[in-house]
């Protein structure tokens, strides 16, 4: 799950990254799904998903706060039986996307 907010400068950096991990998951090279939750409007969140070219799952008018994240961008990974494996908060280095594909990838 990618948590981010449409006038977040943290997320604009990192939509390269999101952008490689939407591209894996079409590939089936991904062993997980993703779903970018979004605060604001379902035609904000489109329009941002859109113009970033971010071919993903989106839910909109998400409250942050009450999936208790803090800051955007937040990575979170969920396993199959709804329990959080490890967030990664903030623009990640290339450290942490490595960490993210080696959690995620197949």
């Amino acid at each position: 799950m990618l948590a981010l907010r449409p006038d977040c400068p943290y997320c604009e950096k990192s939509v390269p990254f999101y952008r490689r991990l939407a591209a894996r998951e079409k590939e089936n090279r991904l062993a997980a799904h993703l779903l970018a939750v979004v605060s604001s409007g379902e035609a904000k969140a489109r329009e941002y998903a859109e113009s970033r070219q971010l071919d993903m799952q989106f839910h909109p008018d998400t409250d942050l706060s009450k999936i208790k994240v803090q800051g955007t961008p937040t990575l979170v990974l969920i396993d199959q039986d709804a329990r959080v494996r490890k967030v990664w908060a903030g623009q990640l280095t290339l450290g942490e996307e490595a960490e993210v594909l080696t959690q995620i990838g197949r």
